[in-house]
């Protein structure tokens, strides 16, 4: 009688189930976005409930300094990705893992509508701060219609 796990068939079964189990090109932990990008050319993040989206994306100071160099804002978009967020959220707020820091830091946002963009009456940002970055990596936390929901992102471009 022929045994059915050969040597061959045991290291080319151990192989594959090795390499589906390694795969570091697999896509991203569930709830990370991929690098969508909204009209403003920020990370697109979608709201739950297919209530919209949140563009996250760090805006550079006219002059940086060695405090502040940026501030972080997000716009709140309809479903069409187009539109504000109506009504804007009551609430949000980012934690962002800075370059240099161990600890995530918390960047409250408040609504700062901006009545020269079409899509900007809900935006919110922070105040100014080291944030001037390429990649970002962190939670956005946002009250819509009552509801409470945390985010994660990642945008690596």
């Amino acid at each position: 009688m022929r045994n059915s796990f050969s040597p061959p068939r045991i290291v080319w079964l151990a192989a594959l189930l090795l390499a589906a189990g390694c795969s570091e090109t697999g896509p991203p932990p569930a709830g990370y976005v991929a690098d969508s990008l909204g009209p403003h050319d920020g990370l697109l993040v979608p709201l739950p409930k297919d209530k919209g989206f949140g563009e996250i994306l760090s805006r550079p100071l006219p002059k940086a300094t060695a405090k502040a160099d940026a501030t972080m804002v997000v716009y709140f978009l309809g479903p069409d990705k187009a539109t504000p967020l109506s009504p804007p959220p009551s609430d949000a707020s980012l934690r962002l893992k800075l370059p240099g820091q161990d600890a995530p830091a918390d960047v409250p946002l408040k609504l700062q509508a901006d009545a020269k963009d079409p899509s900007g009456a809900a935006l919110f940002a922070s105040t100014p701060g080291l944030y001037a970055m390429d990649q970002l990596f962190g939670d956005l936390t946002v009250t819509v219609d009552g509801e409470s929901a945390t985010i994660p992102f990642e945008k690596h471009r």
